[in-house]
């Protein structure tokens, strides 16, 4: 039974929460199936980075129109279209698998693209719908229960892939796609049922009202405008910041190294481990596990001193980045991988942490987007680069390189000895309300949420 306390009490979140959950179930499962299939199809690790591309593009391009559309309509409908179309797509998916086991690379482009578009707009519409679905004072807790969901979520989608999908690839291949897009288009459709009963959730009247008097085309405009603006801003109060001015260059060259891990993996999976489903889904499950256990640990160790964290977890993850070419035994490529999800956290955390509370509340928001857009980027470019990379220079060489570079960036942030001596501002009780050194030329407009970085 719920507690009175919960916020999960509270009719109109749990279903929104229940909507999200089953949700983000099905992308765990789509997204990994998308790039397997890619790799099994073509045996290509060209296609597979196009296939990575295509899911992160519309996050990068679409993302700014689809938060204006949050802000313009009921985002009850948003969400409710969102994965509606989710559906839709899945299920022209699950048809086409059924007659057609082994899919063109076209179609699973096409597949990426599309469902990574309804993400898109479901995200900013559920973000923006939770303050309006709970009392000011449990909004905290409910972003934090969304947040720890969307982890559990994830590592359950990836453990489902790996024991009944694994096994269903290894007794019916021909039937194995066409299970998981099945799978993927019923997750939607539940999801829908807790949506439709939501309530009306409309944007303030006043902008409503506001927004209205302008065509739908001119308000994307204007709002890409602010949008650059917006940017410049903050990459304006970041030079100002010791620890973020550096911690940007050097996220972004992390962020270029990683972001095409999972084309590596599918390609070590094929040529070292025989190309099975289920090892490749285990593989992922090993990190997003043990990077759901100490996520938690750091929160509780209190770092306080990011620069320094940073600089030693990217180090290290670097290491173990190269040290996987030399981990062909699939259970010490296991715990190899395993320790990356144990020290990514020690990256992030602190690091948000200190965003959230360094910089000054009235530019806080342009801060995140303008990192958001900056990091989230080069995520595309990565994922491109990772196919020539492993085309022409194998597997074994490529952990070589990627280790290499997020190592490099690890080992930059010492040289920055602001950077390493940059703690997190105390915001117990006692210390009082503190506010950072950062103030000057402040914007006058109110600051967006932060957003969790990643």
């Amino acid at each position: 039974m719920l507690g009175r306390n919960s916020v999960l009490s509270f009719r109109d979140f749990r279903n929104l929460w229940l909507g999200q959950t089953i949700s983000q179930f099905g992308d765990a499962v789509y997204a990994l199936v998308l790039l397997f299939m890619a790799g099994h199809v073509s045996g290509d690790p060209l296609m597979v980075g196009l296939v990575g591309v295509l899911q992160a593009i519309p996050f990068v391009v679409l993302g700014p129109v689809a938060g204006i559309l949050a802000d313009r309509i009921d985002r009850r409908t948003q969400l409710i279209v969102a994965d509606m179309c989710s559906v839709t797509f899945t299920l022209a998916l699950s048809i086409y698998a059924f007659f057609h086991p082994n899919p063109e690379v076209w179609v699973l482009c096409l597949a990426a693209f599309l469902l990574a578009t309804a993400h898109t707009f479901f995200l900013p519409a559920r973000s923006a719908a939770i303050p309006r679905l709970v009392p000011k004072d449990q909004v905290y807790a409910a972003n934090g229960l969304a947040m720890a969901t969307q982890q559990v979520v994830a590592m359950a989608g990836i453990g489902l892939s790996a024991g009944a999908l694994g096994l269903v690839y290894k007794l019916a291949p021909n039937y194995f796609f066409f299970i998981a897009a099945t799978v993927n288009c019923l997750t939607f459709a539940f999801s829908v049922i807790f949506l439709l009963r939501l309530p009306s959730i409309k944007a303030d009247r006043e902008m409503i009202e506001k927004m209205s008097n302008q065509s739908f085309g001119k308000t994307i405009s204007n709002a890409l405008d602010q949008m650059k603006t917006e940017v410049k801003e903050g990459l304006r109060v970041m030079r100002g910041d010791a620890l973020v001015r550096v911690a940007l260059p050097l996220n972004v060259i992390g962020t270029i190294f990683i972001s095409g891990f999972m084309v590596v993996y599918i390609a070590v999976n094929k040529a070292w481990y025989g190309g099975e489903f289920g090892t490749l889904a285990w593989i992922e499950f090993s990190f997003a596990a043990t990077m759901m256990v100490f996520s938690i640990v750091v929160s509780k160790l209190k770092v306080s001193r990011p620069g320094l964290s940073f600089a030693i977890a990217q180090t290290a993850i670097g290491v173990l980045v190269v040290a996987m070419a030399w981990s062909k035994p699939y259970w010490v490529f296991i715990v190899v991988n395993a320790l990356c999800g144990i020290v990514l956290p020690f990256i992030i955390l602190p690091l948000s942490t200190y965003m959230q509370t360094a910089i000054h509340d009235s530019v806080r928001g342009r801060v995140n987007s303008s990192w958001a857009m900056v990091t989230q980027g080069m995520v595309p470019v990565g994922m491109a680069l990772t196919g020539p990379m492993l085309k022409f220079f194998g597997a074994e060489n490529s952990f070589i390189i990627m280790g290499a570079g997020l190592a490099a960036s690890g080992v930059g942030g010492f040289f920055f000895p602001r950077f390493i001596a940059a703690r997190i501002p105390d915001t117990t009780p006692e210390s009082g309300d503190l506010e950072p050194a950062l103030v000057t030329n402040l914007i006058e407009d109110e600051g967006e949420i932060l957003e969790p970085l990643t």
